[in-house]
């Protein structure tokens, strides 16, 4: 019974260890829950809210920045174009991210 017993641990450490590896691999396309994390953090950061088509095509590139870097170039973008023109909460603006355009609705 012994033997069994550890034979099982070990087992269940090698999944584990698997798993663990895995997770650490980086993936070069990203998903619907990133475009999510840029339209909130974008909503939530610069009263910005970004379409989820418009966020995929910037996201969805070989080597795309993280949601969180993709919001504060999103927020830079429309701080700089409201300091340029006199956008009102409800305009729908489009900003270059990336080489990419993000457009969206100015909530605040």
């Amino acid at each position: 019974m012994h033997y069994s017993s550890s034979k099982s641990i070990k087992e269940y450490l090698i999944l584990i260890a698997t798993i663990a590896g895995l997770s650490a691999c980086n993936v070069t396309t990203q998903t619907g829950d990133d475009a999510d994390k840029v339209i909130n953090g974008a909503r939530n950061l610069c009263g910005f809210a970004p379409t989820a088509a418009s966020i995929l095509s910037l996201l969805n590139v070989p080597g795309a920045p993280t949601a969180e870097i993709v919001v504060k170039k999103i927020c830079t973008e429309v701080q700089k174009r409201a300091m340029i023109e006199s956008s009102e909460p409800g305009d729908k603006i489009t900003v270059l991210v990336d080489g990419k355009n993000v457009t969206g609705v100015l909530e605040k």
